[in-house]
């Protein structure tokens, strides 16, 4: 398992490699297997509420198109039950303020929005100017790793 999210000391949530998704609703005594659809390694997962989540996966390298930039979110509405997923690239890890406002960050200077829950995201405006273009003599691009709000 790469990641677990846990609200309040019942219900939690884990995913890892190969798809595995887990959950709990008794503080981690015993966890119950999900699927999340897919065979992408999850690296990311996140819920809001008991019912409302968001993973980040990668292709199975064994497929042979894996690509750092290929990132897949994955997004439940009944707590882990079923999953929509849909390509983000360069997204490395997400922050929502509540169901439907939500923050991704990532490679490549990625800074999006989304206000409709992660259905549809959108840039942030202005970015370039306040950290820079990567220049194109030099193979490093800028990212973040991570986003919060409190």
């Amino acid at each position: 398992m790469r990641r677990a999210a846990l609200l309040g000391v019942s219900g939690g949530w884990a995913a890892g490699d190969s798809g595995a998704v887990y959950t709990t609703t008794d503080g981690g005594a015993v966890w119950k297997p999900l699927s999340s659809g897919s065979d992408a390694h999850i690296n990311f997962i996140y819920f809001i509420d008991l019912n409302r989540g968001w993973m980040l996966g990668k292709p199975d390298a064994k497929t042979g198109d894996e690509n750092e930039d290929e990132n897949t979110l994955f997004i439940t509405a009944d707590g882990g039950r079923t999953w929509a997923s849909k390509p983000l690239p360069n997204v490395t890890s997400l922050h929502f303020t509540d169901a439907k406002t939500g923050w991704a960050v990532g490679r490549n200077s990625t800074l999006l929005k989304t206000t409709d829950g992660g259905l549809e995201w959108s840039k942030v405006k202005g970015i370039d100017k306040l950290i820079g273009s990567p220049t194109d003599s030099s193979g490093y691009n800028l990212g973040f790793a991570d986003i919060h709000f409190t």
